[in-house]
């Protein structure tokens, strides 16, 4: 007779998520996962099959509820263009010094230096939710008149992409919120 799976599944990844995020994938161990999600070795491997699959969960989920993708979209929706680009810059900054985090996508590409296809597939995935953001935010500043129409779209998404990612990296590094405002200012210029 099958056992009854005493714990919710999505709240156990949930937690597993947390501490990927804390830690990273190498830098939670078994233990630390199991105690964090309150389960057995047991319940774990019946669940979730290994801490490679765990994890490649905890990126789905990330993707679908936590990601900054969410808060980026929300905040391009609502502001002007350029002002819309300027607050995203400004929240990275502020996650990386005050909240001590970045991007899960962001923390994972660099621990695995696309050494893993599947887990590759998932951070390519939420990097492009975020160049696709910018994007479309580019497109409705240029026809807004915000931002001038002979510049590439796809080229400044790329651009803001990679200062978004970039910031979350020097935030982390050497959290100077004057160098890191410095970096903000100087990329906006790409705008003009």
């Amino acid at each position: 007779m099958a056992r009854y799976q005493e714990f919710n599944t999505q709240e156990a990844l949930g937690k597993a998520m947390d501490v990927f995020w804390d830690k990273g994938y190498k830098g939670a161990s078994l233990q630390t996962l199991l105690t964090e999600m309150g389960i057995g070795k047991g319940s774990f491997y019946a669940t979730f099959g290994s801490k490679h699959e765990l994890f490649l969960d905890a990126l789905k989920l990330y993707g679908r509820k936590r990601a900054m993708v969410r808060e980026v979209a929300d905040i391009m929706a609502t502001l002007p263009a350029k002002k819309a680009i300027e607050r995203v810059l400004v929240r990275v900054m502020d996650r990386a010094i005050e909240d001590k985090r970045c991007c899960l996508f962001g923390k994972t590409a660099l621990e695995f230096w696309q050494t893993d296809a599947k887990i590759n597939k998932e951070v390519e995935g939420g990097v492009k939710q975020v160049e696709e953001a910018f994007r479309q935010v580019i497109i409705r500043g240029q026809k807004n008149l915000e931002i001038a129409s002979d510049k590439d779209p796809d080229s400044l998404a790329q651009f803001f992409t990679s200062t978004f990612y970039g910031l979350q990296v020097m935030g982390s590094a050497n959290p100077d919120r004057k160098a890191l405002e410095n970096a903000i200012s100087n990329a906006l210029i790409v705008l003009n």
